[in-house]
């Protein structure tokens, strides 16, 4: 039998200060090369996160519509880049959204340019039809979404890079 070998003669087993920084240095490297990218994600996250919430609330109006019977409205509060859906009707729930780091540029009803700043009304009828309207969404990064909502509701949204 021979006896265990050991890293050094009458050493202990461990690393050397210099692998240490080594290994620093390469995981330094690799999050500085990695940030960027995962910062696009975030800001690529809010964007669709917003576009679901105005999807969602387009939805939502409809739905809250046909079941109370009543015209229910969806707000567009250009300026702070809220939306909110009212009712006349106290059995209504309302729904209101504010997006953070996302804001509302521009809406289109029924192809006419209709605003950039200010509150836009659009009106759910007790059948859940509307008026057909367009909004476009812009990040920070200068990203953009455009949410369609046709006559009967149905909705598509399409994602641009920087204009």
């Amino acid at each position: 039998m021979r006896p265990a070998p050991t890293s050094r003669a009458g050493g202990r087993a461990g690393f050397s200060l210099m692998e240490l920084l080594l290994v620093a240095v390469i995981m330094g490297i690799a999050v500085g090369v990695a940030a960027p990218a995962m910062m696009r994600s975030i800001a690529g996250n809010r964007l669709r996160t917003a576009g679901r919430a105005l999807v969602t609330s387009a939805r939502y109006a409809r739905s809250m519509a046909i079941l109370h019977q009543v015209p229910v409205t969806i707000r567009f509060n250009l300026d702070r880049g809220g939306i909110e859906v009212a009712s006349p009707d106290p059995g209504t729930e309302g729904l209101s959204r504010v997006m953070d780091g996302v804001r509302l540029q521009s809406l289109r009803i029924e192809d006419q340019d209709v605003s950039e700043e200010g509150v836009i009304e659009i009106v759910f009828s007790r059948n859940g039809t509307c008026r057909p309207f367009e909004i476009t969404l812009a990040d920070t990064a200068g990203n953009t979404m455009t949410v369609s909502v046709d006559a009967l509701a149905s909705v598509k949204a399409r994602t641009f890079g920087k204009n």
